[in-house]
């Protein structure tokens, strides 16, 4: 069943499209035949009419040797008008009415007596300088107000009122009327002027005399069959828009064969509008009415010349007028606005880059082709028109190529042809736009639904959308009301692909190879300029209105982020930049004065280390911060590298802790190698990692940061991100946290090597312990430290020998400049930064007290704002000093260990005298010592960094080799 309904529709497809172009071919040729018919007939009965013009020249100059006699009965009745003007006045004098007008009026009344044979004269009421009413029989007192017209002869007003006799009045009636006028100089004239309209009350039934001869008033609602009005207006635009949606509904190729019919019946019409001009050489003059303030009907005298140096002159001026279709006085920008909407076609091909076989070929070329057609086209239109008519007819009808056509159904025609391809063309290509947004989810649930598509890849839905905004559109009910709007979304539009193209442009991005060769940056830049000038002299609200539109959009999708397969454009101009401004940054200029924090921070597995990332990240000042990974392997034994598969999950973990930091990841054998590539090729030119911070390494149980974060476990629903990593994935991506019993990956030795390396390397080494235990650094989370406390030891408690009170060195000053880089950032601005200075108070020397001031005068000096606290510690290092007694005498005795064992007396004194003074310090900054030579004592060296921090709460412990503070202006 379903094959026999398949074969039935695609048999259906094959008539339709067999019918229609059978019908196309019929309607083509029947055009042609009945074009080329009715141009003979035109031709012909121009010639016949050229012929009867001469017999009815030499007619005239034989009725002008009896106009003599017309004359004197002429100025007989001219007398008698006077004497009823007089008596008029008179009767008018004691009883004045509304109607009735001064001597001085312009439209002064005329009573003619009666007639030879005796009856009522036939009077007229005349409300413009160039009309006459046919004659009608009425009293002369029927009304209060005395009115006459002066009566033609009722041969003419008898006249059929055919075409052809038309044409002979206008010829005929146009000499007789100038040479009787001249022969005449004695007899009053009556006014003719450029009177501009008269009411439709005054002028119905009338012929109307004029400077070039006698015309029959042609009426708007003569012209028009159909019934008339704002809702029928509508009406006809609906039934025609949804034909429109029937075609694009069917699918492309049908939109594209009727749009070739369309093309053939436009250019036969086009043709017969250039056609006309040589075939009527006679003048023409036409009354045109139209519908006025006050249900008054305003009418215009208009002429068709022929071609006429005078007209063209007279046509090249602006003069702008009111439009009679909306009201409003035009103006450039107007004009511009509805011309520039004849323009718009531009952008059919882009947008119909789908349906196109060859895109890249077929764009340019039909695009430049179809605007160098309109181009002349135009052009020809715009000469032919202002060389043959008369301005008033120009502005007073849109129409008037109906008037001086051969054939006027041609125009008509014509226009509907061309407004139904314009509105197939914008109804297909804003079709397939709306689809491809519905494709790439940039407005996600509204447009999903344009996604859909027929059996044969037709946006059917888009069409629809498309469709229901062009119909609301259509409640405009005129083309004028709404061609600024419509122009202006039309430049921004042509602006924003310039923007494009420039942007393109200037990112230097390698595929980025336009073949049309007179592009440039420049062209793109004079486009935009070009574009926002003449939306603001068009109207600026509109335009204003627009570009806030333009970037409310903008703002959408910035904050939206919606994954596009097409790539970002501001990636590459940012790629540009950064270039630019890397090779800029010389390493060679770097200034103490300027020093930033570049971090390098080594990561074994995030869900134990977020809570340090998130700290690392307030402590990074501005700079570089990078989280390292090293994955254990060797290339030669894996078919592919694991690390690139690895990079959009830990990029993932960046966007959900809402860090500032970058990702490298390396593959290594071992940590220590893999953090030795780190450190040598992370970073770019002057962006390179100054500091290295890790995780302590000690025996705790690490909590998993997954489980206590909101983040990665109350959006199950919420999808995965834009490139395709769910939280499910990203959880399953990173291994649970160790256990107790699970083994290291990292040996001691191996990570004291790793600080050894750093410090060879001349790299910062940061050592950060119990930074799970801290709270407030998630994203989330808003303080500003109010409640904290830093507190810092700037001195080396492992060797109390080694430093004085106030004698400090780099490594310090790196402590207190890392520790004013902390109470600098967002969530610490507020925090109390203390700093603790440890004294032998019951020593002889009382030195410290000058080296304390010496100490607070540097502070001063460094801008440092911090409270000092003096700790003694005498009974400290003396613990230290009986250590270092018995080592002596060990030594004496050929038992001297590469270096000296501190005892765990004197380290639990440290640590208990930290415990003291700093355990309500949120966070602390210990000195941390230089790691010893030997691998041997790597575990010697961390059990005494761990016996010094134990139990302290987040310690970071910072050996500093780079000078980082300077007094000198």
């Amino acid at each position: 069943m379903s094959l026999t309904m398949e074969t039935s529709v695609s048999f259906l497809k094959y008539e339709l499209a067999s019918t229609i172009e059978q019908a196309v071919r019929c309607a083509v040729e029947a055009v042609l035949n009945e074009t080329a018919r009715v141009v003979g007939i035109k031709l012909a009965a121009a010639r016949t009419a050229a012929a009867e013009s001469h017999r009815e020249n030499q007619s005239l100059r034989e009725r002008l040797d009896v106009s003599e006699g017309e004359l004197k009965a002429t100025r007989y009745y001219m007398t008698a008008a006077e004497k009823n003007i007089k008596q008029c006045l008179l009767l008018n004098h004691n009883q004045p009415r509304s109607g009735a007008l001064g001597p001085g009026s312009e439209e002064s009344p005329f009573l003619f007596p009666p007639t030879a044979s005796g009856s009522p004269s036939n009077m007229l009421t005349t409300r413009g300088p160039k009309s006459f009413r046919a004659s009608s029989t009425r009293s002369p007192f029927s009304k209060s107000v005395p009115s006459v017209g002066l009566c033609l002869p009722t041969v003419q007003h008898e006249w059929p009122r055919s075409s052809e006799n038309l044409r002979r009045i206008r010829t005929s009636s146009s000499t007789v009327s100038s040479i009787n006028l001249s022969r005449t100089s004695k007899v009053p004239q009556l006014e003719v002027g450029n009177s501009p309209h008269h009411t439709e009350e005054d002028t119905e039934g009338q012929f109307y005399i004029t400077d070039d001869g006698v015309a029959e008033k042609v009426s708007a609602s003569a012209l028009r069959v159909l019934p008339q009005g704002y809702w029928y207006t509508v009406l006809y635009s609906s039934i025609v828009l949804l034909l429109v949606l029937l075609v694009c509904l069917v699918g492309a190729h049908i939109f594209a064969r009727t749009s070739f019919l369309i093309l053939l019946v436009v250019t036969i019409s086009l043709l017969s509008i250039y056609i006309s001009p040589m075939a009527l050489t006679t003048p023409l003059n036409f009354l045109i009415s139209h519908q006025g303030p006050g249900n008054q009907t305003l009418t215009y005298n208009a002429s068709y010349t022929g071609f006429n140096g005078t007209t063209l002159r007279d046509n090249l001026g602006s003069s702008y007028t009111v439009d009679y279709s909306t009201g409003k006085v035009m103006s450039f920008a107007s004009v511009f606005a509805v011309m520039f909407t004849s323009c718009t076609g531009i952008m059919a091909g882009a947008n119909m880059s789908g349906e196109l076989k060859n895109p890249s070929a077929a764009i340019p070329k039909g695009t430049i082709t179809a605007v160098l057609y309109t181009c002349i086209v135009y052009v020809l239109l715009f000469i032919l028109a202002s060389s043959t008519c008369e301005r008033t007819l120009l502005v007073q009808d849109y129409g008037f190529f109906q008037r001086i056509n051969i054939w006027p159904p041609f125009v008509t025609i014509g226009i509907y042809c061309s407004a139904l391809s314009a509105a197939m063309c914008s109804l297909i290509g804003a079709s397939r736009i709306l689809h491809a947004l519905a494709l790439d989810q940039l407005f996600g649930f509204p447009l999903a639904p344009a996604a859909i598509t027929s059996s044969s890849g037709n946006p059917w839905v888009a069409v629809l959308y498309t469709w229901g905004l062009a119909q609301c559109v259509v409640f405009a009910g005129q083309l004028n009301a709404i061609a600024g709007l419509v122009t202006v979304f039309y430049l921004l539009a042509y602006a924003a692909v310039d923007l494009a193209c420039l942007a393109l442009e200037w990112a230097s991005a390698p595929n980025f190879r336009p073949t049309f060769q007179v592009f440039s940056w420049h062209t793109c830049l004079l486009g935009i300029l070009s574009c926002l000038v003449m939306m603001f002299v068009i109207n600026p609200v509109y335009s204003s209105a627009s570009i806030i539109l333009l970037l409310l959009l903008l703002l959408f999708l910035h904050y939206r982020s919606p994954t596009s397969s097409w790539g970002y454009i501001s990636q590459a101009l940012i790629f540009h930049q950064v270039r630019k401004y890397l090779l800029m940054l010389d390493v060679r200029k770097d200034h103490v004065k300027f020093w930033r924090p570049q971090v390098l921070l080594m990561v074994a597995n995030p869900r134990s280390s977020c809570q340090l990332i998130n700290f690392v990240n307030q402590l990074k000042k501005g700079g570089l911060f990078v989280l390292g990974h090293v994955k254990l392997g060797d290339l030669d034994t894996l078919p592919s590298d694991p690390v690139q598969q690895q990079y959009n999950f830990w990029l993932s973990l960046v966007d959900k802790l809402g860090v500032k930091a970058f990702v490298d990841l390396t593959l290594s054998p071992s940590v220590r190698q893999g953090t030795q590539h780190l450190l040598r090729i992370t970073g770019l030119g002057g962006m390179k990692p100054n500091t290295l911070v890790l995780g302590f390494y000690d025996s705790c149980t690490p909590e998993d940061y997954f489980l206590q974060d909101p983040a990665f476990y109350e959006s199950e629903e919420a999808g995965g991100d834009d490139f395709g990593v769910d939280l499910p994935s990203l959880q399953a991506h990173f291994p649970p946290v160790r256990h107790v019993e699970s083994p290291r990956w990292l040996t001691p030795e191996e990570y004291v090597g790793i600080i050894s390396d750093a410090i060879k390397m001349s790299k910062n080494v940061c050592l950060g312990r119990y930074f799970f235990q801290l709270q407030g650094e998630s994203m989330g989370t808003k303080m500003d430290g109010a409640e904290r406390i830093i507190d810092v030891w700037p001195l080396n408690l492992l060797r109390p020998g080694s430093t004085s009170a106030a004698s400090v060195d780099v490594c310090s000053l790196f402590l207190l400049q890392m520790a004013c880089v902390l109470n600098m950032a967002s969530r610490w601005r507020h925090a109390r930064m203390r700093i603790f200075l440890c004294v032998e108070a019951e020593s002889s020397d009382q030195g410290w007290v000058v080296k304390e001031e010496t100490f607070r005068e540097l502070l001063r000096k460094l801008r440092i704002r911090a409270s000092i606290k003096i700790v003694p510690w005498d009974s400290v290092v003396q613990l230290y000093g009986q250590k270092q007694t018995q080592d002596a005498e060990l030594g004496e005795l050929g038992l001297m260990r590469p270096a000296p064992a501190l005892s765990e007396d004197f380290l639990s004194a440290v640590n208990c005298l930290l415990m003291e003074h700093s355990a309500q310090a949120a966070v602390r900054f210990l000195y941390l010592p230089r790691p010893p030579t030997h691998s041997s004592q790597s575990q010697q060296y961390l059990s005494q960094l761990e016996a010094v921090t134990q139990g302290l709460g987040p310690t970071l412990l910072i050996h500093g080799l780079t000078p980082v503070t300077c007094t000198e202006l």
